[in-house]
């Protein structure tokens, strides 16, 4: 008995331990990592046949959205003013390139900054480099263009070259709790900035080159082959160097602008809007622009600036000016100098405007960007209350008075040009049956020429005479088609006593023209910007605006004519 009960015992014993070993192993818990994995449906529980009751179904969880790569730096898209952003020094503090992991910290901020001037120039130091360009700030999307930079190796550990690379890449601004946020395209993430303080304030460590941010005049050219060359009028051939990265240059009659950039003692200026107006068959003009975009090397003789060309094909020489200097060695005269004397202005606007003011600009004594021009103090007449410097940036209806003898002083040639084409024009009017050929007279200087314009008269006011006509904007595209946007009435005259130069510009409108580019037909679109058959589309265009009467346009030309010819200064 004993032996079978022995038996039974080691039986069951042997049953219970295959049971036990037939127990699947737990499988262990997947580590967790940085990047959700993709939702896939949840696998049901095989049920197997058994006595005790069924488990309840478990629910599949609803599937949470993975969140994108390119978050936007704010949940509500706030508008973004330019002033929220301009005069601050922005450090990098640091780049999330992924809205899962822990942003990368930058060790060092303030060796990595941002500054966006008002005037739509940006200004950046990133680490030993610096660098400047523009940019377009339109609600709260940001385009960050990079000009002329900086090359020097700031070493192993430095970010200056992904600073650099990540900019390019703005997308998106927003701010929050004091600081800037820039979401960036091509899923690279985003930015964060925290205030540096007033850039007014802030010291950039690096330090400027020598031929950064000064007047510098071309006074000779060494030829290998034929020697050195003297320039007879150094003061018409003049670059500046600015410290955004731009380059502004005087060629004689002709303006221009562009970039350069500086690595080590190298440099490459590259001219982008130099005009195309016509000089002197004497002028150095297109030397002194070719040889700028062939420079290669630069480097310090003293105080001289000096530009190698490659190849060993000739040397420039430049001297510097101060802002106080004009071509004939005189000082200028002070901002505050009274050269108006002009107390009153009187001026019937019952016509077109409830009511004007003037203000005394201050003289510009030396350019501040590309294609800008020394001016000198000058009286600026506005309309209806509106703010000057409003006007002035958004190329309103304004009045200008400038005394002629300063602004030829300060400017030279170029405002010698059109004093005397405009004098040209007057002599011509008594005896005048057609309207003359050619560009017309305008001042403030422009970066264009006025060569696209109809509807030419003259026009005397109670202390001096003129011309009148209306014209697409001298800074239009060379072709295209002629649009209200751009189209202005414009006044050109002289005081009697030929002191004083008068500029009105007043935009217009007409039915026969289209508001916008983007408004006109394609066959005009096509006919106005084929060189071919650009002159056809400018014939015919000039022909039918020529045809319309004055009360054809908006605001009708007969109301400004009588708001002009009742201009008074005393």
């Amino acid at each position: 008995m004993k032996k079978y009960q022995s038996l039974l015992i080691l039986s069951l014993c042997l049953v219970g331990l295959v049971a036990c070993r037939a127990q699947p192993a737990p499988t262990p818990l997947p580590r967790p990592t940085d990047v959700l994995p993709a939702a896939t449906a949840v696998p049901q529980p095989t049920v197997t046949p058994t006595h005790t009751p069924v488990p309840t179904a478990v629910a599949t969880p609803t599937q949470t959205p993975i969140p994108t790569a390119e978050p936007s730096p704010t949940d509500v898209k706030d508008i973004i003013a330019v002033d929220q952003l301009a005069g601050i020094a922005w450090q990098w503090t640091e780049v999330s390139q992924n809205a899962l992991l822990d942003p990368i910290l930058v060790p060092e901020p303030g060796k990595y900054t941002v500054i966006f001037n008002p005037n739509g120039l940006v200004s950046v130091q990133a680490d030993c480099n610096s660098a400047g360009g523009t940019y377009i700030l339109e609600n709260n999307l940001l385009t960050i263009n990079l000009g002329a930079q900086t090359l020097s190796f700031c070493g192993d550990e430095s970010l200056d070259q992904q600073f650099l690379s990540l900019l390019g890449k703005s997308k998106e601004v927003g701010l929050a709790d004091g600081r800037l946020l820039l979401a960036l395209s091509e899923e690279a993430g985003e930015m964060g900035f925290q205030s540096g303080g007033a850039a007014a304030e802030y010291a950039v460590s690096a330090e400027p080159a020598p031929l950064v941010g000064k007047t510098w005049q071309w006074i000779r050219f060494i030829n290998p082959a034929t020697g050195p060359e003297v320039i007879v009028e150094p003061n018409l051939y003049t670059l500046q160097l600015l410290a955004d990265g731009r380059v502004s240059i005087q060629a004689d009659c002709k303006t221009g602008g562009g970039g350069y950039r500086l690595d080590g003692g190298s440099i490459t200026i590259t001219i982008e809007d130099a005009s195309q107006t016509v000089c002197a068959a004497n002028s150095r003009s297109d030397d002194f622009l070719r040889y700028l975009e062939a420079a290669a090397i630069w480097f310090m003789d003293e105080t001289d600036l000096l530009f190698d060309l490659p190849m060993d094909t000739g040397t420039m020489r430049f001297q510097a000016v101060s802002a106080e200097t004009i071509s004939d060695g005189q000082p200028l005269p002070k901002e505050n100098l009274p050269t108006l004397n002009t107390r009153t202005i009187q001026l019937d606007v019952q016509d077109v405007a409830s009511s004007y003011s003037w203000q005394v600009q201050p003289a510009l004594l030396a350019p501040t960007t590309p294609g800008s021009h020394a001016t000198p103090a000058h009286i600026l007449v506005t309309f209806d209350g509106e703010d000057a410097q409003e006007v002035l940036a958004n190329n309103g209806r304004r009045l200008y008075i400038f005394p002629i003898e300063t602004y030829q002083t300060l400017a030279g040639s170029l405002v010698t040009s059109q004093v005397d084409r405009l004098a040209g024009l007057l002599a011509e009017a008594d005896g005048r049956i057609s309207s003359p050929g050619g560009p017309m007279p305008f001042l403030p200087l422009s970066l264009g020429v006025m060569d696209r314009w109809v509807q030419f008269a003259d026009l005397s006011f109670a202390q001096g005479h003129g011309v009148r006509y209306l014209a697409d904007s001298p800074d239009r595209q060379a072709i295209g088609p002629w649009t209200n946007e751009t189209t202005a009435y414009y006044y050109q005259g002289f005081s009697q006593d030929g002191r004083y130069y008068i500029s009105l510009i007043w935009s217009v409108r007409t039915e026969a023209l289209p508001d916008t580019f983007e408004e006109a037909g394609e066959s005009i679109k096509t006919l106005a910007t084929n060189p071919a058959t650009y002159p056809i589309y400018l014939q015919e265009t000039q022909t039918l605006l020529n045809a319309l009467s004055t009360s054809a346009y908006y605001p009708d030309l007969s109301r400004l004519d009588r708001m002009i010819a009742s201009l008074v200064l005393k």
